[in-house]
């Protein structure tokens, strides 16, 4: 239940200072900008509505829902705490923080180090506000579209709020300042008595904030609490939007107010550029599952963090460690880098057998024969020159990658990094790679890492990036794809390559403005030979500085390193053994139980779009809804006799099932078990799908006919795409298509 009840600004913010209105835990930080702070004193001035403000009341005498903390004054940090019981009615801001913030930050405090000011000689049309660390940073007067100067007159917004305060009428407090600011026009008297009016009207008398409150059942407060969560999800997609794992961030610390502190200390990783979003799902990658997302966060993921968080912040500082001895740290630290392969690294390091205090010290004897360190790198400085990491490079790093490398990486917890095992699964997926270090691969690789790598581990956000040769004297002579190879590229400063170099051919830039020709040359893997400066010999000179970046990056990749033990025993699980498996507890009895509520299969029917694989995993047993059939035969149908390929649509055929937000359908294991009935014969496993499953199948007719009919695509020719990575609307487009009502899960 909900009430809305009409406060002033002042009440609202003296609430605030008196620790009537606090901010649960689950809120994030302050993101707002100084200028949104300044355009809302303005909004408010001139009575626009700026939205409500929705508050958890919680009554004296309880413990609060949720740990909570005070607002901030001058914008300083401050920390969630638990509260055993409450004193006195307090209010917990669930929407409308930023704007509370601001609010009490512009009256009452400050804000980076600035206090607001308003010019009193403002014009109705634009109520001015500017935070300032003092009067003397502020103009003085301003031109008008006009051309004319306009004077400015500032006064600091808490001492016109006390003012207003003490004296309770706006007319003496605008005189005072019209005496000290020394103002003589009769018209900016008027201005000043205005503008001082109507901030008195919307700070201190009109009601222009709807405070709405929401009270919880204090039976139920473990459900009351997710409630709330939820709400303030659905808030934030409106207002100043939180990314996904802002939402999740939220959640974690709804389930423990200790993740507040866990994600503040995590900080010290921002070096490398590991933020709360890397540092969430590193939680759910330790845990062995990349799907999860804030549907899914259970008070265990809260749990596992704050139980681990030693072992979690060592295993991090041994990856930052790894960097440094590697010589990649300046890779990470420079920019935004893909974070996906320090996930790995830290998850590898996580779950080695070493005490969490040793952990920061793994990689201290790289240099004297660590064999993980040598694994490591090897398998991350090829993984960056072939881009894995990166769109384009054969799969969707984020999702596939992620899946596909956690797949690996689970098979071998507590052994040496399985390098020749990743770089297996990479060809086989497959991707654009190759452990080859030659003249042919060189285009193909990643130009960043290149010159990262060429240029001694320095990083390149600061410099041009120059063609060596210039090209308009290249044109005519070469194919584009050689000019603008990364052989004939280099890194300059923006004045050098603007201004001193510009346009000069490479021998003339040689002789007349390299001052020290030995180190230039020596920096950009520069071909020694002087004949090779002249563009007539272009080709020669691609040639020669090709084998000379070949060198600098065969130096910095580690050589080919045997399989491990483990990596020659490893063997990937099959379907059939996944099938062979023995059900978790017998679950046959819950497969019956959950085929029995036709809104289960229905759930997992509604989760569009369907990629080609499964869809004819669907025809199959369609088409043939009484026989079992072998996997080589589902192979054949599938993925034209590839059993590893059946293999893999069978794998996301399950996690499409066990997405399912169903906490009985997570629990199967295999997932697939709900769909497919088993059998064995002749020692081989035989599959169908199960006939209660086809029946709710054929409860949607148009859906189930166009899987059986329809052309081998996955999308009717009304959606006017093939592409099955698809977007919400077209999304949108299938659920009204297939008849289906219910919002994408």
């Amino acid at each position: 239940m909900a009430k809305w009840e009409p406060k002033t600004v002042k009440e609202v913010v003296v609430g605030i200072e008196t620790d009537e209105f606090v901010l649960p835990v689950i809120q994030r930080r302050l993101v707002w900008t100084e200028e949104k702070m300044e355009l809302l004193f303005d909004s408010i001035l001139k009575g626009n509505s700026y939205g409500g403000i929705m508050v958890l009341r919680e009554d004296p005498g309880h413990e609060p829902l949720f740990a909570y903390r005070r607002f901030s004054r001058e914008g300083e940090e401050q920390s969630s705490a638990p509260q055993s019981s409450l004193p006195r009615v307090t209010y917990l801001v669930i929407d409308g923080q930023q704007r509370l913030q601001a609010l009490y930050m512009g009256l009452k405090g400050g804000f980076n180090g600035k206090r607001l000011y308003f010019n009193i000689l403002s014009r109705p049309s634009d109520y001015e506000f500017s935070f300032a660390i003092g009067l003397d940073k502020l103009p003085k007067s301003e031109p008008d579209d006009n051309g004319d100067l306009q004077p400015k007159k500032w006064v600091l917004v808490p001492d016109l709020l006390k003012r207003l305060q003490m004296v309770h009428k706006a007319k003496p407090v605008a005189d005072e300042f019209i005496g000290s600011l020394n103002i003589d026009g009769e018209a900016e008297k008027d201005l000043v008595r205005s503008n001082v009016q109507d901030f008195s009207d919307a700070i201190m008398t009109f009601d222009t904030v709807g405070i709405s409150m929401v009270w919880v059942d204090r039976t139920r407060a473990d459900e009351e609490k997710q409630r709330v969560v939820e709400l303030f999800r659905r808030l934030n997609d409106g207002g100043t939007r939180l990314s996904s794992y802002d939402l999740v961030a939220s959640v974690f610390k709804g389930y423990d107010y200790r993740m507040e502190q866990f994600f503040v200390d995590a900080r010290q990783f921002h070096d490398i550029h590991f933020y709360q979003d890397e540092l969430i799902k590193l939680i759910f990658l330790l845990q062995d599952d990349h799907r999860k997302d804030i549907t899914q966060v259970t008070a265990e993921d809260a749990d596992f963090a704050i139980s681990n968080q030693d072992r979690i912040f060592k295993s991090l500082e041994a990856t930052r460690a790894f960097l440094k001895n590697a010589g990649l740290y300046n890779y990470y630290a420079s920019r935004g880098r893909s974070a996906i392969p320090l996930y790995f690294i830290a998850y590898h390091i996580y779950h080695q057998p070493d005490a969490t205090t040793a952990l920061p010290g793994r990689f201290d004897n790289f240099d004297t024969g660590n064999q993980d360190f040598t694994r490591i790198r090897r398998w991350l400085a090829l993984s960056l020159l072939n881009g894995v990491f990166s769109r384009g490079s054969g799969w969707i790093p984020t999702r596939t990658g992620v899946r596909k490398i956690l797949l690996v990486m689970q098979r071998f917890k507590g052994q040496l990094f399985p390098t020749n095992s990743l770089f297996t699964m990479y060809r086989q997926h497959p991707l654009r790679f190759s452990e080859d270090l030659n003249q042919e691969r060189l285009p193909t690789w990643n130009r960043g890492f290149v010159f990262y790598l060429i240029y001694d581990q320095e990083h390149d956000a600061a410099r041009d990036v120059d063609h060596i040769h210039p090209r308009y004297l290249l044109n005519d002579l070469y194919e584009q794809d050689l000019i603008n190879a990364i052989t004939n590229y280099q890194l300059l400063d923006p004045g050098t390559n603007r201004n001193d170099k510009r346009a000069k051919s490479l021998a003339d830039w040689i002789e007349r403005g390299v001052v020290d020709r030995p180190s230039y040359l020596r920096r950009h893997l520069i071909p020694g030979d002087p004949a090779l400066w002249d563009e007539a010999n272009f080709p020669a000179f691609t040639e020669a500085r090709s084998a000379l970046i070949l060198k600098k990056i065969d130096h910095a990749v580690p050589g080919p390193i045997p399989q491990s033990e483990a990596e020659k025993n490893d063997r990937q699980p099959s379907v059939s053994d996944v099938f062979d498996t023995p059900p978790v507890n017998n679950q046959e009895a819950l497969v019956a139980e959950l085929l029995g509520d036709d809104e289960i299969i229905n759930e997992i029917l509604r989760r569009l779009v369907i990629p080609p694989g499964q869809l004819d995993l669907y025809r199959l047993f369609f088409k043939n809804p009484d026989e079992f059939f072998s996997m080589q035969q589902i192979a054949d149908a599938v993925r034209g006799g590839n059993l590893e390929g059946q293999q893999g649509v069978f794998m996301a055929f399950g996690r499409r099932i066990g997405a399912s937000p169903d906490p009985r359908v997570r629990s199967l294991k295999p997932s697939n078990r709900l769909f497919f009935d088993r059998k064995r014969t002749g020692g081989k496993t035989y599959l169908r799908l199960r006939p209660r499953v086809i029946e709710i199948f054929k409860s949607h007719p148009k859906f189930y006919d166009y899987l059986i009919n329809s052309p081998r695509s996955w999308l009717p020719d009304e959606f006017g795409s093939d592409h099955w990575e698809n977007s919400n609307e077209v999304y949108q487009r299938q659920m009204a298509y297939f008849g289906f009502d219910r919002d994408r899960n």
